[in-house]
């Protein structure tokens, strides 16, 4: 049996915090290009722990790679619910794998 805690040394893909820290950002970067470079999006979904949990909150960021813009879209801390044991992350109703 692996200990959670060298799971996550030797699995650096899995959720490295947790909900409990304060002042602590993980996120994972995802770049999306279709077959003709006419599409390039980069989608980052993450967490941002601030110093009380008010200031606190998951989240999902999109940037357009073609025109620079981005959206910043934000969940509570509930909403955020790492796998873990693989790399399965899910923020409300948004999985990532």
């Amino acid at each position: 049996m692996v200990l959670p805690t060298l799971r996550k040394i030797w699995h650096s893909e899995l959720f490295q915090g947790s909900k409990h820290r304060r002042k602590y950002f993980e996120g994972w970067y995802f770049k999306l290009v279709d077959a003709v470079e006419e599409t390039i999006l980069a989608v980052v979904p993450g967490i941002a722990l601030g110093v009380s949990h008010e200031d606190s909150h998951a989240f999902v960021q999109v940037f357009n790679g073609k025109t620079g813009d981005y959206s910043y879209f934000t969940f509570s801390l509930d909403d955020f619910r790492p796998s873990p044991r693989t790399f399965e992350l899910h923020i409300a109703e948004n999985v990532f794998v």
